[in-house]
């Protein structure tokens, strides 16, 4: 399984042919706008020992500590195996993947 900009690099840099056999299309939008204002109203309307005020502030703070996460997501690329050792002395290799033309999918992020 691969993303978009995985599957464009492919195809333009390394001259990859790919048949889509399925996949997923995500519009972009901002789904939480009347949920953080409905939590933002009912913590404004209570006072600091109310319980509806102490949900509404855990939900607002789970929301925004789950989105506010920093997770190193690996990068991806298709390199010739003679480039392979260059990549494992400069990056952090998650998996290596051997292909053909003598080239390698490897998965990886910087040190």
């Amino acid at each position: 399984m691969i993303y978009s900009l995985e599957r464009t690099n492919a195809i333009t840099k390394w001259g990859y042919k790919i048949k889509i056999l399925r996949g997923y299309l995500f519009d972009k939008a901002n789904i939480f706008n009347l949920y953080v204002d409905d939590l933002y109203q009912i913590k404004q309307n209570h006072n600091k020992n109310h319980p509806m005020y102490l949900i509404s502030k855990l939900l607002l703070n789970s929301l925004y500590g789950r989105f506010g996460m920093n997770y190193k997501f690996y990068d991806h690329s298709i390199i010739n195996n003679n480039e392979l050792y260059d990549f494992i002395d400069n990056y952090s290799i998650n998996e290596i993947i051997e292909l053909d033309n003598n080239k390698s999918l490897i998965s990886y992020f910087d040190l």
